[in-house]
C-alpha cells in the first residue's frame, strides 16, 4: 500500500509566537509613539518660552493660545509614551500618562485664564500643574531608568527633573496659600532631563537594543 506524506508548508507560522515575535511586533509602534513624543517635545521647548514672553509683555491672548497648544503636546505625549513604558511596568506607565494628561489639562484651564486677561490666575494654576507634571516625571524616570528600553542614566535625569518641578511646584503652592515667598527654582537646572530625554527619543526611542 502507497502512503502520501502530509505537505510541509514553506513557511510554517507557529501557533502561539513566543516573546520574542511579539517584542518584534511592538517594536514599530514603539519607535513611533517615541517619535511623536520627541518632535512634541522639540515643538514645546520652542513655544512655551514664546509663550511666556507674550504674556510677559501683556500680550495675554496669542500667548494664552501658544499655552493652550503646549497642552495639547502635553495629552500628547503622555498618550505617545505608553507603547514604549507599558513593557516596563503596566501599572506605573498608565500613573505616569494620566500625571501628564491631567497636567495638560490642566494647563489648558490655565491657558483659558491667561486669554481671559487673568495673568495671576493662569501663573496660580500652571503652578499647581507643574506638580502633577513632576509626578510624572518621577514616574516616567523610574520607568526607564529601572526596567526600560533607555540607558539607566536618561531615566535618572528624567527622575530628577521630576523632583525639580515637584519641589518648585510645593514651594509655590505653599506661597499661595500664605506661605513664605521667594520659591526655589531648582527645574531651572534640573530641566536639561528633558532635554536629554526628547533627544533620546528621537533618536533611539522604540529601536531594539543594538546585539553584542
Amino acid at each position: 500500500m502507497t502512503t502520501t506524506a502530509n505537505p510541509v508548508p514553506a513557511n510554517p507560522v507557529p501557533a502561539n509566537p513566543g516573546p520574542g515575535t511579539r517584542r518584534a511586533t511592538a517594536l514599530p509602534s514603539a519607535r513611533v509613539g517615541a517619535l511623536v513624543a520627541g518632535t512634541a517635545l522639540l515643538v514645546m521647548t520652542v513655544l512655551a518660552p514664546v509663550g511666556v514672553l507674550l504674556l510677559d509683555r501683556g500680550q495675554a491672548v496669542p500667548g494664552g493660545l501658544l499655552f493652550a497648544l503646549v497642552a495639547c503636546l502635553d495629552v500628547t505625549i503622555g498618550l505617545a509614551l505608553l507603547p514604549l513604558t507599558l513593557p516596563a511596568g503596566r501599572r506605573l506607565a498608565l500613573v505616569a500618562a494620566l500625571a501628564r494628561v491631567l497636567a495638560g489639562l490642566a494647563l489648558l484651564v490655565a491657558a483659558g485664564f491667561a486669554v481671559a486677561g487673568r495673568v495671576a490666575t493662569f501663573q496660580d494654576v500652571w503652578d499647581v500643574s507643574l506638580l502633577v507634571f513632576g509626578v510624572h516625571l518621577l514616574a516616567l524616570g523610574w520607568l526607564l531608568a529601572r526596567s526600560g528600553p533607555a540607558p539607566a542614566w536618561v531615566g535618572w535625569l528624567v527622575a530628577l527633573a521630576g523632583a525639580g518641578y515637584a519641589v518648585d511646584a510645593v514651594a509655590d503652592v505653599v506661597a499661595l496659600l500664605g506661605g513664605p515667598a521667594g520659591a526655589p527654582t531648582i527645574s531651572l537646572v534640573t530641566f536639561v532631563g528633558e532635554l536629554v530625554l526628547m533627544v533620546w527619543l528621537l533618536a533611539r526611542g522604540g529601536r531594539p537594543a543594538p546585539s553584542a
